[in-house]
């Protein structure tokens, strides 16, 4: 398995939600905010924030940290933008809490968004963009062979 492995099913969860699906989640590409969605979710990598390893079995514990970029199309007035991020994060962060190893994904041990940035306007071309990033940890378990 591996950091991929997690982020791909990350976003196979979050295309469960029926806000979501192939048409505005994607890992990394930034051009689907100019295909005229209304909201959209960028996965990006994020740092390893952790590995442990424990000697019996020669297991590995890896803490992966999957930014998730949540952006919702500004319409109208600031106020109902903003009304937006609240009642959008909050549903996208419900959602993922229902799934707690990724749905079953093979060697993930946990899933949980740990925290986020504070939201802000992105100015883009032809939509401008509320955004926060969400930062979710992901323990993966792997065993190891000793060589040599």
């Amino acid at each position: 398995m591996g950091y991929k492995d997690m982020e791909t099913a990350l976003a196979t969860v979050i295309k469960l939600h029926a806000d979501y699906d192939a048409n505005n989640v994607t890992q990394g590409d930034h051009r689907i905010l100019g295909h005229g969605k209304a909201q959209a979710v960028i996965l990006n990598p994020g740092a390893i924030y952790n590995r442990q390893v424990f000697a019996a079995p020669r297991r590995i514990h890896t803490t992966w940290v999957v930014n998730i970029g949540l952006h919702i199309g500004f319409r109208g007035e600031i106020a109902d933008a903003t009304d937006d991020i609240r009642t959008k994060r909050q549903t996208l962060m419900d959602h993922i809490d229902k799934y707690p190893a990724l749905n079953g994904t093979a060697n993930c041990i946990s899933a949980f968004i740990s925290g986020g940035s504070e939201p802000r306007i992105l100015i883009g071309d032809p939509t401008r963009w509320w955004f926060e990033e969400l930062y979710i940890r992901i323990i993966e378990a792997a065993t190891i062979a000793i060589v040599g």
